[in-house]
């Protein structure tokens, strides 16, 4: 018998890898090309190294570019399978895993050439007609999945980072900002006129790095839903903590009554996996649904707070769209990269509300994107919050513009009448009808230094009083 040679073992390596394919899609012609993200600041091109030996070493540079190579896959399939198909490429799929698993251990040298293999588990979604799986894929495995008719494309899974901009602090005006159409031409008195009951029966998910839940600034309004980091479960980073503070905290919040639930999808550097925040959105949209069959009359609703900078991307355009068709309002920052906010995912996709940020001169924030993709601008420059210190922090980006526009949302769906009361509808106020009204009851013409494309419209919470005027706007 010959001696086992590299050539060999390559050989047993690529049969292994391999799978064998059933009559039907072995038939399959269709090629269904990755999707390829284009470069921008937020997401380079991905360099393809499912085959590497090891994730590419981060350094200083490529963290401040989001550029980070998971390794893993998204898949997505196509609408409208039956669910004979769905299960039986369910089956498929987790039986091919299973056997690379099993197999990858037979030689060393070869467990080397399939380290990835080890990790091939598969994390299946479905968000009614958005479905699909995530995992650790060999590439050969890959190339299999994207011939099959079945799937609608194939995305690399890669690191996302949160969009923030830090300063030192300072006096706090944002409040007092969303409560007035008018351009303040006084100095800020920080009064902040509100509807004592902004919130109520609203479910907030913040998609974070947690949040410090315990502080006496939420009034036991704050928990956390899951967390899907394997880091701590609190928020060692401070950012999410800031954001719900400024959705719904008793000091610095914009809607008081308002419920926080933490998804915790960021680690304590910001950095979190584009599979990640699909999985926290589904989460929000099983935990929305369950609500709404519960019959619970005081229940008005759910909005999702994300807050991320990523290339293009279609399963999380897909997601969020698939979040408003369940009736979850979906709140997302614009970036802070000074550029068209049309070449990142969420802020790209027409079923998010896109936010913008302002400085205190109601001109659009240096930092912040801007175009036709944004919907709406919120006071983003040195907002004082909640943190996980003893006292406030200021923190600057759209990430703490957003927040201002979900604790208005909140407010507007708190307005809506108890289900099964003698003045409420049949149903949900539907999330095209929130965005109507956010847009058309926001302060129009008071932003200075915008481009042609974004809208001159700023988020506006009703100053307290005359919120039939947004009810019925």
């Amino acid at each position: 018998m010959k001696p086992w040679t590299w050539t060999a073992l390559a050989a047993i390596a690529t049969a292994l890898l391999i799978p064998e394919i059933s009559d039907r899609v072995a038939s399959e012609a269709a090629v269904i090309p990755k999707t390829t993200l284009r470069p921008t600041l937020h997401s380079p091109e991905v360099e393809d190294t499912s085959d590497s030996n090891l994730l590419p070493e981060i350094n200083s540079a490529q963290q401040n570019l989001h550029r980070v190579d998971s390794g893993r896959y998204i898949v997505v399939y196509k609408s409208g399978l039956s669910t004979a198909d769905y299960t039986a490429h369910h089956e498929w799929i987790s039986g091919k895993c299973a056997s690379l698993d099993k197999r990858s251990g037979i030689i060393d040298s070869v467990r080397n050439k399939l380290r990835h293999a080890k990790k091939s588990s598969v994390q299946f979604f479905n968000f009614g007609t958005f479905m699909g799986y995530v995992g650790w894929l060999p590439s050969a495995l890959i190339k299999t999945i994207e011939k099959s008719l079945l799937v609608d494309y194939v995305e690399r899974d890669e690191y996302v980072k949160l969009a923030q901009v830090t300063e030192q602090p300072n006096a706090p005006w944002n409040l007092e900002r969303v409560c007035n159409r008018d351009f303040l031409h006084k100095e800020y008195s920080g009064n902040y006129a509100f509807d004592e009951n902004a919130g109520e029966g609203v479910t907030v998910y913040v998609v974070d790095t947690g949040i410090n839940e315990t502080n006496p600034e939420f009034e036991g309004r704050a928990s956390l839903a899951w967390s899907f980091t394997p880091t701590s479960k609190d928020d060692p980073n401070g950012h999410g903590t800031h954001v719900a503070g400024t959705i719904a905290g008793k000091t610095y919040g914009v809607a008081k009554k308002a419920k926080i639930e933490s998804l915790k999808a960021f680690d304590e550097n910001g950095r979190g996996l584009k599979s990640t925040i699909l999985m926290a959105v589904h989460y929000a949209i099983t935990e929305h649904e369950k609500r709404i069959l519960s019959g619970d009359a005081s229940y008005k609703g759910a909005i999702i707070n994300m807050l991320l900078g990523c290339g293009p991307s279609l399963a999380l355009d897909k997601a969020v769209t698939a979040a408003t068709r369940v009736g979850i309002t979906v709140v997302s920052s614009a970036g802070n990269d000074g550029i068209d906010a049309c070449h990142f995912s969420p802020s790209r996709s027409e079923s998010s509300i896109t936010v913008g940020a302002i400085d205190h001169n109601d001109a659009v924030a240096w930092f912040s994107n801007y175009g036709r993709c944004v919907d709406i601008y919120a006071p983003g420059v040195r907002i004082q919050s909640v943190s996980n210190e003893e006292g406030p922090s200021i923190l600057t980006g759209t990430s703490m513009a957003a927040p201002h526009v979900a604790g208005v949302v909140a407010t507007l769906l708190s307005m809506q009448p108890l289900l099964g009361s003698e003045y409420s509808s049949s149903d949900y106020m539907p999330v095209s009808e929130v965005r109507r009204k956010l847009l058309k009851y926001a302060a129009h013409g008071v932003i200075s230094g915008l481009d042609k494309e974004s809208p001159n419209c700023l988020v506006y919470n009703g100053a307290g009083d005359n919120l039939a005027m947004a009810w019925d706007a």
